[in-house]
């Protein structure tokens, strides 16, 4: 109700007046997407439904609900970017403008894969000091679901952009059915593996969600779309290679070899990471200042410095580079 009643204030005398417009096409482009909203509802609670029917432990299913509510966190890498892109696709979409939304789209991919696979890689490899450092040492069983979540949480990444666009050409009848198709996949896969794969299943059963929808609706988008959901994935592999395996190994040694308590080591977890990150997109070149135009575009004002600090560490090599060659 807070929602409406501000929301009604900030557009209050900026709107056209009422006017009839044609109930068909509202409803034929809202009620597939309301049905579509409703399945993804059962997304969310379908396969912890079956996981708790087929294996009946409560004490199981909850703990696979923390670790898949846990990996939401990322969906700030991506999220942003969808929301920013969906008046632009429209408008272009609307002109004829497809070479416009195709470059959108490829931009948009290739950013969001250099930033979320590198980081869910990254999470991955300290899957169970994640885990035990937020919620404690019960839920280190629950390590191998949340690795494989967060690792494929790319995948999801690039269902939120495709998704939006098939809403922003107005094709969400097309974008029911991929959603319907996929939830089938993903409740199907778990229904009849997870008497042998517990929540495993479960985690693997939502990385076929979110996979089959990225080529459903690709495949649906390709006449009209020339671009692809992997832009950039090569150096993103790259990039969360570079990352993982220092953090993976690092986070091994303490298990191993060391009693420090979980929280002492995440300040020495993170500055690995982010001193990986920084060293590898400075040397590889793998971000572009283009990269930070947008992300300018979709973030508060207030986190623009920080912003820039960022630009300036990752963009540095690759100028100096620029310049030398000018120079020369």
């Amino acid at each position: 109700m807070a929602a409406i009643v501000l929301s009604v204030f900030l557009w209050r005398n900026r709107l056209p007046q009422p006017s009839h417009y044609p109930l068909r096409p509202l409803l034929a482009f809202t009620l597939p997407l309301f049905a579509a909203t409703l399945i993804t509802l059962g997304q969310q609670w379908g396969d912890v439904g079956i996981i708790q029917f087929r294996l009946g432990q409560l004490p199981t299913t909850g703990g696979y609900y923390i670790v898949i509510s846990s990996v939401g966190f990322l969906s700030a890498f991506w999220f942003p970017v969808a929301n920013a892109l969906y008046p632009a696709l429209s408008a272009a979409q609307g002109r004829g403008d497809w070479e416009g939304v195709s470059d959108r789209l490829s931009f948009a991919f290739r950013l969001t894969n250099l930033a979320v696979l590198p980081l869910g890689v990254a999470v991955a490899a300290v899957a169970s000091t994640a885990l035990i450092v937020a919620y404690g040492d019960a839920y280190a069983p629950d390590a191998i679901p949340f690795a494989i979540l967060t690792i494929t949480s790319v995948f999801q990444a690039q269902t939120a952009i495709l998704t939006t666009t098939l809403q922003a050409f107005g094709k969400t009848r097309v974008l029911l059915w991929v959603t319907l198709t996929a939830t089938v996949i993903d409740l199907s896969w778990v229904w009849f593996l997870a008497p042998i794969l517990g929540t495993t299943a479960g985690a693997i059963g939502r990385t076929l969600l979110y996979a089959s929808t990225v080529y459903l609706s690709y495949r649906v988008l390709l006449p009209e779309v020339r671009t692809h959901p992997f832009q950039g994935f090569a150096k993103a592999l790259i990039l969360a290679l570079g990352v993982g395996v220092p953090l993976f190994v690092t986070n091994e040694l303490f298990l191993t070899y060391t009693t420090v308590r979980p929280l002492l080591k995440l300040p020495i977890l993170l500055a690995i990471f982010a001193g990986a990150f920084l060293a590898l997109s400075r040397e590889l070149h793998i971000f572009h200042a283009g990269d930070f135009a947008i992300l300018k575009d979709v973030l508060p004002h207030r986190y623009h410095r920080f912003l820039r600090r960022l630009e300036r560490l990752i963009l540095t090599r690759a100028k100096e580079n620029e310049l030398k060659r000018t120079d020369s």
